[in-house]
């Protein structure tokens, strides 16, 4: 059964704009314990604050009355140092008095960032509308268990009842799995630690007032390799009202694979990676795994994702430490951002940060639409390979402050690494976009056989109205489930096309294979046995037998972890049993199912593998045979014996020999006794009894030594000659390389054309009869450094693009550059490493850098650039246009709209006659008057840059030919600038038996009027309705004639 390529489909459903998400005026905060205060210096604690226009804020500590006044610049980040004091809480389970609030009299975003030597870590703050009262912690646990987890949480008013349940035993003695409660006021803060791991946690306010909290890891050792150093782990996280069942996840750049923790809110979650299947979750459950590619992450509930950084001895990189990110969702989104890339702390000149990124994830189609630093990245972007609708790009910045902008919204991360150190923190969002990725997959039941009876069916995210089945057969069918079968042997492709329940299509295939089965085809069990290789610590990889070839594969590793891969690796994290469960179906779309029972021991075991063992001997025991003696016992390098002992009945005795080889004058029953041991109490026994026979006559015993040797360089495309050397009258050869050679003569000669490790191993029989091996490892290399010249690089560029702007050119891609030779395409040149430009005239340009490495070898790489004149941009000649729609006349509703070409237009101010400004578009106006009217329009965009546009009308009275006309307006703004103030009904003729009724987005009803004048102020009871999408319902009489209308409707405040 072959599965065609998905078609995947995003749907954009209502976009809210208003100052939510990470754009606002209210934030809390609070830090976590870090690493002892002894060490690496006193920790500095920065609020970086990007604010669009300029605006005086205050920093406050509610629970002690402190209060820090700030300005922050408009369209700039500001860094706010707080006084030199210990804002975090030392211990585990006490009331505290560390929360912070930051209030703004304008919207901003705030990045906290906690600089430690060595142990930096920061957050994107959320706005206080978006914190919650129900959390699900994600945290960390250190690899060797020396330093705990934790998470801080941070009451937002006072009486605030909140219930914990941890999943681990915590410093403060609450145990796994018991509920206990803890009462804040407003800004006390509440840290729990623990040994264990905390994630799972669930913290939920019996009060329903919105907490903030803050998880991770006082230190953490993550990653993949063991001994890496450790780092502070820490980010805000989201309510579980905010997760969400899709991300896009772009790895961090040049740090190898990246940790991921997924968390589960609902029972039943299955979760998948490209729409491919890797676990199933209940409420609270975690997956852990790594990911090395962007991939999209998507649930059949919600989850959240957590994306980690491992420790530097892990990352390709060689910079960058533990580092914990909470992963905004993808619908979480905004158009420009401006961040701030620190080297250290402000004013400090210490430089912790080497470097410094932003990943983005956007529409493919709107990739030409994003800049950084007022400079397109389009060419940066590449497809999502689970998902080409959408593209990522990761980019590298320079230290201090750039401005990311788009046309369409985006979704990101921004991250630094030096030294051992790191932070990471998400751009933020101020829109929620409703977006929708379908993984259409259809799904047989039945045999594959001739006239067999086949049931089909489609799942998908999003339901569907219509289904149109082709089965390659002619058959055809309309219906959701259809039943079919084939009356011929052979290959079928079945295809589906779908109509969703919002009128978009789409479509996926199916390619099965239909056989002329023999009787009852799934009758003869296979028998599976599954098997494993490897260390459960260290990963496992699993095959099973017999070796049989299957349609598909379903693995079951018993701790959430699945796959669909035959011979899957796999690595357990915690200790434990687990059932290993493996079904296959096979080409007649027969199951089979086995499973096997694994226990995993504790990885953070000094002794693990210590106790008793078992002693092994090769060679036939034989009088004066040599027999080699060795254990079952597996040392950990890191923590070697300290001694080792053979003792033998015989009388030897052999110390510090992990094998011993021994033969033996006199025939009889011997035993052996190995002892060992090792910090920090950790021993090792075995014993053995032999038998040793008289001289057995066997020609074989004791035989010669057989070698491998060879002629010519262990290089590629280097040819080599292998022989054999022993004293022993060879009469037949065997030689057989990894790679697949064999030969049967005396010497083997061969090429490698590729690097690697080789096994290479050879049997010879003497003339006796007697059978020998040997089995060498060969390492190829590449010998000659410039093989594959010219390398290739990247060719990058920072600067204005425009003539008379300096241009900083530089290179990437290769690492052990000597020379180089830049040609700019209008006769200049530089042979420095990062040259700087300047052109003196506009046009387009070819960038060719050429050079040599240390070794000789060339390099490569080009670039093209487009040189503009330097322009002032308001004086860039966009295009300002009015559009009306309605009649003419006195007492018509007429909708004037602007048409504009302006990429990032911001007011849009109208004066319509001698009336005050107005701002806002479309504008609705009441014509009240006949004669002309003058409209003027002018659009300013968020540079401050302006263009006008006007429009004279000529309004008449119409009173005998104007039919009765009614209008429902689809949004109004109940904000007293006296301006679409109400909703209601325009009319030039008053409507009979009228009625409107309007409902929240739950169904509720919030007004109702029987009067065509009295409208709804926006208000719900005496209270102001917030921005949302409402809908209502009207109905009335015209002209004699019976209507009823409805309609959404979008307040806006």
């Amino acid at each position: 059964m072959k599965h065609s390529p998905l078609l995947f489909f995003l749907l954009f459903l209502a976009t809210f704009s208003s100052a939510q998400g990470t754009y606002g005026t209210t934030f809390w905060c609070a830090f976590m314990e870090n690493l002892d205060l002894a060490f690496n210096g006193p920790p500095t604690f920065v609020f970086q604050i990007d604010a669009i226009t300029a605006t005086d804020g205050v920093i406050e500590v509610p629970a002690t009355g402190l209060s820090i006044p700030f300005t922050a610049n408009a369209a700039s980040v500001t860094s706010i140092e707080l006084p030199a004091a210990l804002w975090y809480s030392e211990g585990s389970e006490f009331i505290d008095s560390k929360g912070i609030r930051i209030t703004t009299d304008e919207p901003v975003y705030i990045n906290a960032v906690h600089f430690r030597l060595f142990f930096t870590e920061s957050t994107r703050l959320l706005t206080e509308a978006e914190l919650g009262s129900e959390y699900i912690v994600s945290c960390y646990s250190d690899f060797d268990g020396s330093s705990p987890s934790e998470f801080v949480i941070v009451s937002t008013a006072d009486n605030n009842e909140i219930e914990i349940i941890p999943t681990t035993f915590t410093f403060g003695l609450q145990q796994p799995g018991v509920p206990f409660t803890v009462v804040l006021d407003e800004g006390e803060s509440f840290q729990v630690k623990a040994i264990g791991d905390l994630t799972g946690t669930q913290i939920t306010s019996l009060s329903g007032i919105d907490l903030a909290v803050f998880s991770g890891a006082q230190q953490a050792n993550i990653g993949p390799c063991t001994g890496g150093a450790d780092s502070h782990v820490y980010d805000q996280a989201q309510p579980v009202d905010q997760w969400t069942d899709l991300y896009h996840f772009v790895p961090f750049f040049n740090q190898g694979a990246d940790p991921v923790l997924i968390l589960a809110a609902e029972d039943n979650t299955d979760v998948f990676f490209d729409c491919e299947l890797v676990a199933m979750l209940d409420a609270g459950e975690s997956f852990s795994t790594t990911i090395s590619q962007p991939t999209i992450v998507s649930a059949t509930g919600p989850i959240s994702m957590a994306q980690f950084n491992s420790s530097q001895d892990c990352n390709p990189s060689g910079f960058g430490d533990p580092n914990m990110l909470q992963l905004f969702p993808a619908n979480r989104q905004l158009s420009s951002i401006r961040v701030f890339c620190p080297e250290g702390p402000p004013n400090s000149g210490a430089n912790y940060i080497a470097v410094h990124y932003i990943n983005i994830a956007l529409e493919t189609s709107g990739i030409s639409g994003i800049a950084l630093d007022g400079f397109s990245i389009a060419g940066q972007f590449s497809p999502f390979p689970g998902d080409p609708l959408y593209s990522y790009a990761q980019i590298p910045l320079t230290p201090g402050e750039h401005f990311i902008s788009s046309l369409v919204p985006f979704n990101g991360i921004q991250y630094g690494f030096g030294d051992y150190d790191g932070y990471t923190s998400n751009l933020g969002y101020q829109e929620i976009n409703q977006v929708d990725l379908l993984c259409l997959d259809i799904e047989v039941e039945g045999l594959f056989c001739i006239d067999s009876l086949l049931s089909f069916s489609v799942s998908s995210a999003i339901s569907i109205l219509g289904y149109d089945w082709d089965f390659g057969d002619n058959q055809q069918s309309n219906l959701a489930n259809p039943e079919i079968s084939y009356s011929n042997p052979g290959v079928y492709t079945v295809t589906l096309t779908v109509v969703f329940s919002d009128g978009t299509f789409g479509s996926t295939s199916l390619e099965i294979e239909i056989f002329d089965c023999p009787e009852e085809p799934c009758v003869l069990d296979p028998e599976l046995q599954i098997a494993y290789t490897g260390q459960p610590c260290t990963g496992l990889e699993f095959s099973f037998s017999p070796a049989l070839s299957f349609a598909s594969y379903s693995w079951d590793f018993g701790d959430g972890g699945v796959s669909s891969l035959a011979n899957p690796s796999y690595t357990y994290l915690t200790q434990g049993i687990y059932t290993v469960t493996l079904v296959v179906i096979d080409q007649y779309n027969c199951q089979f199912s086995t499973s096997l029972e694994i226990e995993v021991p504790d990885c953070m075991d000094p002794c693990l593998g210590a106790g008793d063992i078992t002693i092994f001997f090769d060679g036939t025991p034989c009088v004066d045979s040599v027999l080699t003696f060795y254990t079952s016992a597996v040392f950990d390098p890191n923590n070697p014996p300290f001694t080792i002992e053979w003792t033998f009945s015989s009388g030897d005795v052999f110390l510090f020999e992990e094998s011993v080889d021994l033969s033996f004058s006199m025939p009889g029953i011997y035993t052996v006794t190995f002892t060992a041991f090792s910090f920090p109490s950790c021993d090792y026994f075995g014993t053995l009894e032999f038998e040793i026979f008289d001289d057995c006559g066997d020609p074989c015993i004791n035989p010669p030594n057989l070698d491998i040797s060879w002629s010519g360089e262990t290089c590629i495309d280097s040819l080599i000659t292998f022989y054999a050397e022993t004293s022993a009258p060879l009469v037949d050869y065997f030689w057989e390389f990894s790679n697949g050679p064999t030969s049967t003569d005396p010497s083997i000669s061969i090429v490698f054309l590729e690097e690697g490790t080789y096994e290479l191993s050879l049997t010879v029989t003497d003339s006796d009869g007697c059978t020998y091996e040997e089995v060498i490892s060969l390492i190829i290399k590449n010998c000659d450094p410039c093989k594959f010249e010219p390398f290739a690089i990247a060719v990058l560029y920072v600067g204005e693009l425009c003539a008379g702007s300096e241009i900083e050119f530089t290179s990437t891609g290769f690492l052990n550059p000597a020379t180089f030779s830049w040609d700019f395409g209008d006769s200049g040149t530089s042979i420095e490493d990062d040259p700087t430009y300047i052109y003196e005239n506009a046009g387009s340009y070819t960038i060719i850098l050429t050079g040599l490495t240390f070794e000789g070898c060339t390099f490569y790489g080009s670039t093209q650039i487009e040189i503009a004149p330097c322009l002032d941009p308001c004086l860039f000649p966009y295009e300002v246009a009015i559009s009306s729609e309605g009649s003419l006349c006195v007492d018509s509703i007429l909708t004037l709209s602007a048409e504009t070409d302006i990429p990032d237009p911001d007011i849009f101010e109208w004066t319509i006659g001698t009336n005050a400004p107005v701002s806002g578009t479309p504008l609705v106006y009441l014509l009240t008057e006949p004669g002309n009217l003058f409209v003027a329009l002018q659009v300013t965009d968020t540079s401050g840059c302006s263009w006008d546009a006007q429009l004279e009308l000529e309004i008449d009275l119409c009173v005998a030919s104007e039919p009765c006309n009614l209008f429902f307006p689809n949004a109004f703004s109940p904000n007293d600038d006296g301006l679409n103030e109400t909703f209601g009904v325009f009319y030039n003729c008053r409507p009979e038996d009228y009625r409107l009724l309007v409902f929240n987005r739950w169904g509720g009803l919030v007004f109702e009027s029987d009067d065509p004048d009295i409208r709804w102020d926006g208000k719900i009871g005496d209270k102001p309705a917030s921005s949302d999408v409402f809908a209502w319902r009207a109905v009335y009489t015209l002209e004699g004639i019976s209507e009823e209308v409805s309609g959404d409707l979008l307040l806006i405040r």
